[in-house]
């Protein structure tokens, strides 16, 4: 069983002639009964016969202030403050408590017609209490320049990014995209860059799972597309190759995580050296009323070392859709197959499922939308012994201004 509910608000005020506040809120109650054991101290002995439940509370407030002072240079200035609470076990429950706190500063600068010059400021502190263990506090502040603009005929993309986080030190960060018109309709595109993640307080601290000595992972990535358009079509390819450094990971083989009873179903761990590349190719047709697009996705993610293939990766995916819009009513169907990948030591069979919609515009401010998602009722496994949802029938109606 699962019961959700939330609530929204916003306001905006503009107080003079180009600048304007706005104020946001969010909250969320999720109330879940949940198909997992519990594996309790000294012996760890599972016991699935409990009532399981997962209980979530989240809290988003922001405040934004943006300006533009002049033409040509403007800034926004954002307050968020994020709050979450999650209650979950059977006999014993086991509490986390998280907080972000964030403040950005940006100044955008159109520095001629075409170019813009965009400087940031970043500061983050996040914070966990928890039942299970305890962590300490993180910070992370950061400088961003980014360039975007036309130059010598091809739109170029530029980023550099400088963090010094509490916990993993100072890490320089980039990227440089460029973009280049080639025949009619026809554009070559190229990306190289590199980014880092830092472990989450779960990678590192969760009881059974976190290892305390797990370094962030970083990662180089190279890409090029050809990509054409014309009248009711549209065609792409893109090649791309990434190359990561302890990649954070779940490792299954109890061997080869701490030697404590409580890491017998695995833990998080570094991948010393992982690559991963593939090709996508995607395709469009628009016909009058009808519309046709695709997509195949080939990928080959390995661990370098043990050249086993990383978990949850498919080799192949593929998508079609297929819609009808004659007026103010319209038909649709779209397929998805996912391949065969690997997780935890088993392997996660190939699917495919189908997903059907309408829609009717009976009024210009009403629209009524009905979805049958997994129409055929497949039995999905996402990841290991998790089940996903059978069919499911959605209905809404909508009203707009």
């Amino acid at each position: 069983g699962m019961r959700r509910n939330s609530q929204s608000a916003g306001l905006s005020w503009q107080p003079v002639r180009a600048h304007k506040l706005q104020a946001s809120w969010v909250q969320s109650r999720v109330n879940s009964q949940y198909d997992s054991s519990e594996f309790l101290p000294p012996s760890f002995v599972q016991n699935p016969n409990v009532d399981f439940r997962t209980r979530i509370d989240q809290r988003v407030a922001a405040l934004d202030w943006q300006a533009d002072w002049q033409a040509d240079l403007g800034t926004l200035l954002r307050v968020a403050d994020q709050r979450g609470e999650n209650r979950a076990g059977g006999s014993q429950l086991s509490r986390f408590e998280t907080q972000r706190r964030q403040l950005d500063a940006q100044l955008t600068w159109r520095i001629a017609t075409g170019q813009q010059l965009t400087a940031a400021l970043e500061s983050l502190r996040e914070r966990a209490l928890t039942s299970s263990y305890s962590a300490p506090d993180r910070d992370n502040e950061a400088v961003v320049l980014a360039y975007a603009g036309r130059l010598l005929g091809a739109d170029v993309q530029l980023d550099a990014r400088r963090d010094d986080n509490s916990a993993s030190g100072v890490v320089e960060t980039g990227r440089l995209g460029l973009s280049i018109p080639l025949l009619e309709g026809w554009r070559l595109r190229a990306l190289s860059g590199n980014s880092f993640r830092a472990p989450t307080f779960n990678d590192l601290y969760f009881p059974g799972y976190g290892v305390a000595g797990l370094r962030p992972e970083r990662l180089r990535s190279v890409e090029a597309g050809l990509e054409g358009e014309g009248q009711g079509w549209r065609l792409g390819v893109t090649l791309f190759n990434t190359t990561a450094r302890d990649l954070i990971a779940y490792e299954p083989d109890a061997a080869k995580c701490p030697a404590d009873p409580s890491y017998a179903f695995g833990c998080a761990r570094n991948v010393a050296s992982a690559r991963l590349r593939g090709l996508g190719l995607s395709a469009g047709l628009q016909q009058a009323a009808w519309a046709l697009s695709g997509r195949f996705d080939w990928l080959d993610a390995k661990d370098r070392q043990s050249g086993q293939p990383l978990p949850r990766r498919a080799r192949q995916q593929a998508q079609a859709a297929l819609r009808y819009t004659p007026g103010s009513w319209g038909l649709s169907a779209e397929a998805l197959y996912v391949g065969q990948r690997q997780d935890g030591g088993k392997r996660l069979e190939a699917s495919s499922t189908l997903n059907l919609g309408a829609h009717w515009q009976f009024l210009p401010q009403w629209r009524l939308d009905v979805q049958l998602r997994n129409a055929t009722d497949q039995d999905l496994e996402p990841a290991r012994d998790y089940q996903d949802l059978g069919r499911q029938a959605l209905v809404s109606l909508r009203w707009s201004l």
